[in-house]
């Protein structure tokens, strides 16, 4: 039984955080890669990752508008 989940995530994370770090990544981007890469569990993959510059803040404006359809906080 898993009783501490968050510390493996955070531990995953410091696992995965050296092969991203040298990608000049912002800091919303290091999130998203972290989480691609934990979720394949598969390091490999931080360097042939790609999103596309408009890509988070469109999905950020995404979410905005759809909390604010449906009066979400």
């Amino acid at each position: 039984m898993i009783k501490q989940p968050m510390e493996i995530e955070n531990r995953s994370f410091e696992i995965i955080y050296p092969y991203i770090k040298n990608l000049n990544l912002r800091d919303d981007e290091i999130k998203i890669y972290s989480r691609i890469i934990h979720a394949a569990g598969d390091v490999d993959y931080a360097p042939i990752i790609k999103i596309s510059e408009t890509a988070i803040d469109a999905a950020k404006a995404a979410i905005l508008r759809l909390r604010i359809k449906n009066n979400l906080r």
